[in-house]
């Protein structure tokens, strides 16, 4: 098997992603295998949702850089095949999941739970996918509550 020196590394794709949160102030950046590149400013897991949903197959080994990290974008790297994360802000649970998961993970701030916007209780996101252990279920679950129905 032959490989191209132009391609990165996974590890060097998570380093360009995180330079990329850092410098341009998006809320996320993924980098695929192959050097696509998928990025937002929109706040929370909406936004990793849209990717794994458009990009599909395309996500296995891709990176991701985002602001803050819980249960269900961590489930949702999972099912979509990320090979490493890095967080800003990463949540217990999610950084439990993602060890049981054998991704690579990097983080800033370790929290015991990611809060709703108002900052007065769980984000509802998180409190979906506390209970579940299979991340196919979890992307059911999310598109379920966000209105998306099934899809494939």
């Amino acid at each position: 098997m032959s490989t191209r020196k132009d391609v990165l590394s996974a590890d060097q794709r998570l380093a360009a992603a995180r330079e990329r949160l850092d410098r341009e102030g998006w809320s996320l950046v993924v980098i695929t295998r192959g050097g696509l590149e998928h990025v937002s400013r929109e706040r929370g897991v909406v936004p990793l949702l849209d990717i794994v949903e458009k990009a599909g197959e395309g996500l296995r080994d891709a990176v991701l850089a985002d602001k803050v990290v819980g249960r269900a974008a961590a489930m949702l790297v999972a099912v979509a095949g990320f090979s490493r994360v890095y967080a800003r802000v990463l949540s217990m649970p999610a950084r439990e999941f993602l060890e049981i998961a054998a991704i690579p993970t990097i983080w800033e701030n370790l929290v015991t739970g990611i809060h709703n916007r108002s900052g007065d209780g769980c984000c509802p996101m998180e409190a979906l996918t506390l209970d579940v252990t299979d991340p196919q279920e979890a992307l059911e679950k999310l598109r379920n509550v966000l209105g998306r129905g099934k899809h494939g």
